[in-house]
């Protein structure tokens, strides 16, 4: 937490609390991120001229510098905009599961929920610690990528609102 942009980490903080309180611990297991990890995971699931390939999973749309994961202050060290989390109760259910696997996760009881979920927003589809996250943090004004539209929605990520991404290279 300590690699977040400084206007950001107390409302980031304050969403850990918060969600503590309600009785749902938090894992945070990504903020910052160097450009080359940004690369990689970019590169995951398209050729070599950046196309999708069939059948490959894209894991983000963001290149090196255009993640809030990887943002820089001018004059400072880089920070993160974003950070990606899950409910840390889950994360102990899978325990003895490699951890690239168990980060894999959408907040459904079952997998037939995503679809009226994405047309509904419908945060009673949601696993309920899921669902406290979620409260919480739009409650706080975090946008939570999970409500996001087209074609990767990434249920782990949280951010900063209200700034592009060109904003931020400032």
């Amino acid at each position: 937490m300590r690699d977040l942009h400084p206007a950001f980490a107390p409302v980031a903080a304050e969403m850990l609390r918060r969600c503590n309180a309600k009785g749902v611990p938090i894992y945070v297991y990504c903020t910052w991120r160097s450009p080359e990890r940004q690369l990689e995971l970019w590169q995951q699931g398209r050729d070599d001229t950046g196309r999708r390939t069939p059948g490959g999973r894209v894991v983000t749309n963001a290149k090196p510098g255009d993640s809030k994961h990887n943002t820089v202050v001018a004059g400072k060290k880089p920070a993160s905009e974003a950070f990606d989390a899950v409910p840390q109760e889950i994360l102990d259910e899978r325990s003895g599961v490699p951890l690239r696997y168990k980060l894999d996760w959408t907040p459904f009881y079952r997998k037939e929920d995503e679809r009226p979920f994405r047309e509904s927003g419908d945060l009673e589809l949601l696993d309920p610690r899921w669902r406290v996250m979620v409260q919480v943090a739009e409650a706080l004004e975090i946008e939570w990528a999970g409500r996001w539209t087209g074609s990767l929605i990434e249920y782990v990520h949280w951010q900063r609102p209200g700034k592009t991404l060109g904003d931020l290279h400032v």
